[in-house]
């Protein structure tokens, strides 16, 4: 019998590399892969008909910035993609994950890329039976660490593309999206707070739901990798669950910024048990709040394209970046 597979769903700055953690360490026959672009890559060709294999594949494969994170050498990684195809990409990400984890074998198969919830469709097809992982996280302390984090890919660029209602409206539609994906599926809904409040729970509900048992001696040895990329980007991903980071958004947001999240996010915010603190804004803040986002919008854009069209690959880069930005819409 093969691998099981299951993916997380989450908004970037959600928490998904300590769930990450907490799955490497907790489960022996779990592998969980770190946030892999070229799965997005090869699932976009594969809705257009176009599959990859052998040098094509390991083209594909290698050019992801985060590949190190598997710990492959580059032969080992390129003899995997001489015998494997896109075809059936549960057969190659099981041979990469048995090739990383130095094993035969994984019962369950964890993979994760922001970005694919919106292929979930073409995903469910790849791989039958899929277990899917939603992580949300209070869309106050997304929005402020958004803000606060730069893209390691891209040096002066964070990821809320330094706009307080681009990365309000990201939290609301991506949460809106997962809850279709669970009712039309199955789906396991976990608060990033719980992991630090109530990880007994957390760890039983993934064992019930994953059908995997939890490590009997505590957490397991294993370390999960991230990528050099990612390092200062998760530079407390190690350490104990810091409570303070949960509710650490009420010291770093002005109380017109939580004021705007909260407006925009509010219905979304009750479905998951976060509560409104403040006063809801005026006509006029919002009009304030909209207006610098029309500008913030046009300056990253323009930076963009700018960043885009120095590269040697710019037209490719390009169409890749089109092509997800329509299959958002």
């Amino acid at each position: 019998m093969g691998a099981r597979f299951a993916m997380i769903l989450y908004v970037n700055r959600s928490g998904s590399t300590l769930l990450s953690r907490l799955l490497t360490e907790w489960f022996e026959d779990a592998f969980v892969f770190p946030e892999i672009s070229f799965l997005l890559h090869l699932m976009l060709d594969r809705a257009r008909g176009k599959i990859h294999q052998g040098q094509s594949l390991f083209d594909v494969v290698s050019a992801d910035p985060r590949i190190d994170a598997l710990g492959l050498d580059p032969a080992a990684l390129h003899a995997i993609c001489c015998r494997s195809s896109s075809e059936d990409l549960a057969a190659f990400l099981t041979e990469l994950a048995v090739e990383s984890g130095g094993r035969d074998a994984y019962r369950v198969i964890v993979f994760k890329f922001e970005t694919l919830l919106y292929l979930h469709d073409e995903v469910l097809k790849a791989f039958p039976g899929l277990k899917t992982i939603h992580l949300v996280r209070d869309p106050r302390a997304v929005v402020g660490s958004m803000l606060r984090s730069d893209l390691p890919e891209k040096p002066g660029f964070n990821m809320a593309r330094n706009s307080l209602i681009f990365a309000a409206r990201h939290w609301r539609s991506y949460v809106r999206r997962a809850s279709a994906v669970g009712r039309a599926q199955s789906l396991l809904t976990i608060r990033f707070e719980s992991i630090g409040r109530e990880q007994e729970a957390v760890l039983a509900s993934l064992s019930d739901f994953l059908g995997l048992p939890t490590s009997r001696h505590g957490p397991l040895q294993r370390r999960y990798r991230i990528s050099k990329l990612d390092r200062d980007l998760h530079a407390h991903v190690f350490r104990p669950f810091i409570e303070e980071r949960a509710s650490g958004w009420a010291a770093e947001l002005p109380e017109r910024a939580v004021a705007v999240v909260e407006a925009l996010c509010a219905p979304e915010m009750r479905q998951f048990g976060y509560a409104p603190t403040v006063t809801a804004p005026s006509r006029f803040a919002m009009l304030r709040a909209y207006a610098a986002h029309g500008v913030q919008m046009l300056d990253h854009t323009f930076r963009t394209l700018a960043v885009y069209l120095r590269r040697t690959d710019r037209f490719s880069s390009l169409s890749r970046r089109a092509k997800v930005y329509l299959m958002k819409r």
